[in-house]
């Protein structure tokens, strides 16, 4: 399969104009036309058999290529599901963890079986009626939930054990939750917060640590991603941030263009950092002084389906999926 969707890919980018001979990017559409159940596409994932799976507000959808497979996320033992898919994770085992308005649920890609995960911590709290922004995993195979309204869980795949954390207890109730939550090159947890600044998780504390907590005060931290020694924080309808985890400064990140919008969704590949915003999308070469806008007005049929930007995703084979709250999904091929 995974060849498959690759040489389909491939057979559609030889009809598209050549970027250096437009000066423009230039994208394959994956939307209505082209199966997709909702235009919304909140989360992305490539799984280890080469499909690419899309979660958008109405609907679990799986791409070849070709043809999409839409699935329903219900759990047939309990009779419950829930459709609006928010966050996409794959385990080491083949199960594709679907984070969604109503908790978590685990689907077993080898059968396609969904179930609830209803994994419960010590004192019986659930990951449940909540809506789920992110799951991931670190260097020791412990996966991370992030459900803003409720904290962080921490999953222990060895034991079957949940713990919950809020990052900063104690705090104004109202800044305390996690908006943001990424792993960095060595696998330490960080936290962004509605304004209470960034906490690392410390394994040693079995607790959320406060990073910044007074560069930080009052910054809406809408996403987190790693880059190097550092850390890419926007702020909402602020400015672009980094943080040096080596010596816990925070400054402005030099690129002006990217200030003041608002900012959805930032991730690093190689030398480039992308921007997803509200008003599309910006790449960013620190190395290079270079910053290119990617607006959803430009390119006519190959240009993005639309201006506000909720994930960037780069597959195995190096294509860039950007994932829109109203055109579906744009994939850029390799340059």
């Amino acid at each position: 399969m995974k060849r498959n969707l690759l040489l389909f890919l491939l057979s559609v980018c030889f009809f598209l104009p050549d970027f250096a001979a437009t000066g423009q990017y230039n994208f394959i559409r994956v939307d209505g036309e082209s199966g997709l159940s909702n235009s919304h596409v909140k989360s992305i994932i490539q799984d280890s058999y080469g499909f690419i799976w899309l979660g958008t507000r109405n609907g679990l959808n799986r791409y070849d290529g070709v043809s999409m497979k839409l699935y329903n996320c219900y759990d047939e033992t309990l009779q419950h599901g829930n459709q609006v898919i928010s966050a996409l994770f794959e385990d080491n085992h083949r199960q594709l963890w679907i984070g969604t308005d109503d908790g978590v649920y685990i689907q077993e890609l080898a059968t396609g079986k969904f179930s609830f995960f209803d994994a419960r911590t010590e004192s019986g709290e659930q990951i449940r009626y909540n809506w789920i922004e992110d799951i991931l995993a670190d260097h020791s195979g412990n996966i991370w939930v992030n459900a803003p309204n409720q904290g962080v869980f921490r999953y222990q795949v060895e034991t079957g054990k949940l713990f919950r954390y809020i990052p900063c207890p104690g705090k104004d109730k109202s800044k305390d939750f996690p908006q943001s939550i990424c792993v960095d090159k060595d696998g330490a947890i960080w936290v962004g917060t509605y304004g209470a600044g960034i906490y690392r998780y410390s394994p040693e504390q079995d607790k959320f640590v406060a990073y910044a907590t007074e560069a930080l005060k009052g910054d809406f931290i809408f996403t987190l991603c790693d880059y190097g020694d550092e850390l890419i924080v926007g702020v909402h309808e602020e400015e672009l941030k980094r943080f040096n985890k080596k010596t816990g400064e925070v400054s402005v990140f030099p690129a002006p263009e990217v200030h003041r919008k608002i900012i959805r969704y930032a991730v690093c590949f190689g030398d480039e950092l992308w921007v997803g915003t509200q008003n599309g999308v910006y790449v960013i070469n620190e190395k290079q002084n270079s910053v290119q806008h990617i607006p959803a007005d430009a390119g006519g049929k190959y240009g993005l389906g639309d201006a506000i930007v909720d994930k960037i995703y780069r597959d195995r084979e190096g294509g860039t999926w950007i994932c829109t709250q109203f055109g579906g999904a744009s994939y850029l091929p390799v340059r």
